[in-house]
């Protein structure tokens, strides 16, 4: 049991390592745009324009990123089968399979 709980942990852990580096690239992206549209000495209406829309297009996709990373959370991490389970009732075959010498590795 704990085995498994320290897989879960992990997984969650490395799920949010790759879900931080995906959102990076976008955010770089945009910052990279307004960095470029303010050291211009003085953009053209149509310069801010394009730049507005290459910032709404990678916002929108940015968006979308996130959506999924939500949908594959839900997905991942919530059982659809749930059962109550009584956690002195499990301590306690638990500590009776240390007793025996069994041991439960799952």
């Amino acid at each position: 049991m704990i085995g498994r709980l320290e897989t879960s942990f992990l997984d969650q852990q490395l799920f949010a390592a790759n879900a931080a580096h995906e959102l990076r690239t976008p955010l770089a992206v945009m910052i990279a745009e307004i960095d470029l549209l303010l050291t211009s000495e003085e953009p053209t209406v149509l310069e801010a324009q394009e730049t507005a829309v290459r910032l709404r297009r990678t916002l929108t996709a940015s968006e979308q990123l996130i959506e999924r990373l939500l949908q594959l959370t839900q997905s991942e991490f919530v059982s659809s089968e749930r059962e109550h389970v009584r956690i002195d009732e499990l301590t306690g075959q638990e500590i009776e399979k240390l007793g025996t010498g069994q041991s439960n590795k799952a």
